[in-house]
């Protein structure tokens, strides 16, 4: 039986999961604004029932969305690198 290579034969294999890690990124990117509005609506409309009140489920979703705008533009300064 030969010797086992000690070669490195796992360069597709390493271009497979890098490719894999930027779709990952991607779809990061694409998920954090309706990801942010939708929290910030559902807690915020929590608070609504909870104090009796209209308005906070609204303020929540567009806290949301400015929240997960700044996420996103910190993660594509951080990709860009």
């Amino acid at each position: 039986m030969p010797p086992p290579s000690t070669e490195k034969k796992d360069h597709p294999r390493s271009e497979f999961l890098s490719g894999m890690a930027t779709r990952e990124k991607g779809v990061q990117l694409a998920m954090l604004i309706p990801t942010g509005v939708f929290l910030g609506w559902i807690v915020g409309a929590g608070l609504d029932h909870w104090l009796h009140t209209q308005w906070i489920g609204v303020a929540g979703a567009i806290f949301g969305a400015v929240a997960g705008f700044v996420q996103m533009v910190r993660l594509a300064m951080r990709m860009m690198k």
